[in-house]
Parts: C-alpha cells; structure tokens; sequence
C-alpha cells in the first residue's frame, strides 16, 4: 500500500463521509490535523497505523476492507509484483523511476510487520498457555504419583492386616 495508495484510499473515505472537514475527522478520530492532512497530502513517508485505524473507526469504517480494498488495487494489474513473495531485502533494488510501486511494497512490508508482530505476540502468549499447561500436568502427575503409592501402600497396610486376621482366625 503505497503513499498515493493510503492516499486515494483516504481521500475515498473522506468523500463517501460527505467531504468531512479534516477538523471534524480530527475532532471525532483524536488524531491530529495534521496527520490527517499529511496522509491525504500523501507526504507522511512511513504510515501510523493506529491512526489510519482511528480515522477509519471514528466514520464507522471496517479496517480490514479498507486494506482488502488497497490491496486490491495493488495486486489488480496483471503485471503487478506478488508482494507475498518478495523478500525484504529485495525492496532495496526497486528501480526508483517507480517510486509509487516501490512506496506500495514498502507501505505493505510495514502493514504486513505488523500482522507479524501480532501474529508472534500471539504465538508468545499461547507459548506461555502450553507452559503453563505443561507445568498444571506435571504437578497433576505427580500428585497422582503420590496419591498411587498411598493407594500401594494402604493395600499393603491391609494385606498386613488381612494376613494377620487370618493367622489369629487359625490360631484359634
């Protein structure tokens, strides 16, 4: 999603609120003014994202559309780069006559770093649930352990006893 992209997809918005003053939509998002006006100016070099998604929420807009619908418009030519598959390291050898193509795939990198992060804060937090699960079956085991060989023992204690009722029934 490149500058132009975030842009166009902005000014989009904006036109469907019934050209929202950039002071209303700051009133109603919290974001500043002048975000507001750098991303419809598309001079703001790298995106904030939780500002994208305040604009977006405060008109009632749906997040994930408004990318789905971004995305779209990059991957809809038929020349047009699988992002999916272009490693990072490649996006430093983009031409630079294709600045709007080469803004895209490092605006989408950067959305996509982020999907990452929480998809690994995610991974982190199900880590610690498997750890603690883990640690929940280990203490089980062993209480089941120690509940098995009181169980041995008692039936040891009345096999004792079981035999010696037996001695004094036939010492009778």
């Amino acid at each position: 999603m490149g500058k132009s992209l975030l842009c166009q997809g902005l000014k989009r918005i904006k036109s469907k609120h019934g050209d929202i003053t950039i002071k209303d939509w700051s009133l109603k998002s919290g974001v500043p003014e002048s975000t507001i006006a750098r991303f419809l100016s598309a001079s703001l070099n790298i995106p904030n994202f939780p500002a994208v998604c305040a604009m977006l929420k405060c008109l009632g807009e749906s997040i994930d559309e408004f990318y789905d619908s971004i995305d779209e418009k990059i991957d809809a030519p038929a020349d047009a780069l699988k992002l999916d598959a272009v490693p990072v390291s490649v996006i430093g050898n983009i031409p630079m006559d294709m600045p709007e193509d080469r803004a895209a795939i490092q605006e989408r990198i950067i959305v996509q770093a982020v999907v990452v992060q929480q998809q690994k804060a995610i991974a982190r937090e199900k880590d610690a649930q498997i750890e603690l699960l883990e640690a929940k079956l280990e203490m089980t085991e062993r209480v089941l352990e120690e509940k098995e060989r009181t169980i041995a023992n008692l039936e040891d204690i009345n096999r004792r006893r079981l035999d010696a009722l037996k001695a004094l029934c036939s010492a009778q």
